[in-house]
């Protein structure tokens, strides 16, 4: 059986993935409060602007689309796992 050489990647796809990965992981973990959950997130994220990255790239701004992306599949997991919005408790003290 034949082995087919890896598909290349656009180099305007990695040079993204290395500037702005970490800027996305960060947003992904404010908004799930899960960094594992945050790593899928931003892999999903990224995986679905790679399948459109020639009109992405073309964008005005890429990685606000990205981050739009993010956002989609951090509602969709929420949505997955039944849980609602999570509400945060404030205490005082005095």
């Amino acid at each position: 059986m034949k082995r087919r050489p890896p598909p290349s990647v656009d180099p305007g796809f990695v040079e993204f993935v290395a500037a702005r990965s970490a800027a996305l992981f960060r947003t992904a973990v404010l908004i799930v409060g899960d960094r594992h959950v945050a790593e899928d997130l931003v892999q999903g994220a990224l995986e679905r602007a790679y399948r459109h990255w020639d009109r992405v790239a073309g964008m005005e701004a890429p990685e606000a689309y990205v981050r739009r992306i993010l956002a989609n599949l951090a509602t969709d997991h929420h949505r997955r796992r039944g849980r609602g919005p999570v509400t945060m408790s404030v205490t005082t003290t005095t």
